[in-house]
């Protein structure tokens, strides 16, 4: 009887060594979705200096959007829907 050995290779996000944590993926979501909020604010505030149909109220909804945003964000939790296998053979 030949038998062939199959490793296998668990990879969860939020253990190992090489895994992200989910207070580092909360944060680099959180920094990413600022960045992009910023560019929308900058480009609001760049068009209101030329444009007077671009109100005050818009501009101040970008920064309000933003912050819910990041305290939904940081309340949000992490579970588990799947685990993918790698299978070496």
């Amino acid at each position: 009887m030949n038998e062939q050995v199959h490793s296998v290779d668990i990879a969860i996000v939020g253990s190992g060594a090489g895994g992200m944590t989910a207070a580092l993926a909360a944060h680099e979501a959180i920094a990413a979705m600022r960045a992009r909020q910023q560019g929308e604010y900058d480009r609001l505030q760049s068009l209101a200096q030329v444009n007077p149909n671009i109100r005050q109220r818009e501009i101040e909804h970008i920064a309000t959007t933003t912050e819910a945003l990041a305290e939904a964000m940081a309340r949000a939790e992490w579970r588990l829907d799947a685990i993918r296998l790698a299978l070496t053979i």
